[in-house]
């Protein structure tokens, strides 16, 4: 006890949160009968490197759950296979 018979720390008035705290869960891919598996996009996007939004601007086939953006994961990588192109290589001078 302090002198003047408080207790040291009084913690009546500490602001407190409000309800449960409301976070971003990591859910589980939803997996489907034909093997296929629906994959959030926070979670594709960490698949492929990139932010979310990226991979919102990609065009890749979305079906929402409950809200949630979720991505045919198969089906999403052979689109975004199908669209990595190599460099023409360089024509050599001097031959035909």
């Amino acid at each position: 006890m302090a002198p003047n018979n408080q207790p040291v720390s009084d913690t009546g008035n500490i602001p407190r949160g409000r309800g449960r705290p409301r976070g971003k869960r990591q859910r589980s891919p939803i997996k489907l009968p034909s093997g296929e598996e629906l994959v959030e996009r926070d979670l594709m996007a960490s698949i492929l490197h990139v932010a979310p939004v990226s991979v919102k601007r990609m065009g890749l086939p979305t079906i929402y759950i409950g809200n949630i953006p979720h991505h045919p994961l198969n089906e999403s990588l052979n689109i975004v296979a199908s669209r990595i192109r190599r460099p023409q290589q360089a024509r050599r001078r001097g031959t035909r």
